[in-house]
């Protein structure tokens, strides 16, 4: 079983790579943020952390591929303020759902806490 530490970065790489493929394949990646956060920002009982971690491990087991370390890339913290811009866009004008902003908030937080994933 996979420590729910390592779901933050799991998540970002997750979401780049499953979002290559589909704007809706980025949700496996943030199933695993939005479980970390749920693991580490609240006191949850052990069976429900349990929950979590097995299902943020099947999503891993179902697209390995996706979610396996990122190569060795320098970071670009720079390229943040280009991640920024595409979330404020999505506040421009009404949508029919809240995918790109809800998700793209949650990606945001995590690429705060670490910075060295921000990556081309």
């Amino acid at each position: 079983m996979r420590h729910w530490d390592d779901y933050l970065e799991q998540g970002i790489v997750g979401m780049a790579r499953g979002g290559r493929l589909s704007w809706f394949s980025g949700h496996f990646g943030a199933a695993l943020l939005a479980g970390y956060y749920m693991i580490k920002e609240n006191e949850l009982p052990p069976h429900v952390i349990q929950g979590i971690e097995r299902s943020c491990n099947a999503y891993i087991a179902r697209y390995e591929e996706w979610f396996a370390p990122l190569d060795d890339e320098q970071a670009e913290p720079e390229l943040l303020e280009r991640f920024v811009a595409g979330l404020k866009a999505n506040t421009e004008k009404l949508r029919s759902s809240g995918h790109g902003l809800a998700l793209g908030v949650l990606a945001l937080k995590a690429l705060n806490e670490r910075p060295d994933l921000i990556t081309p």
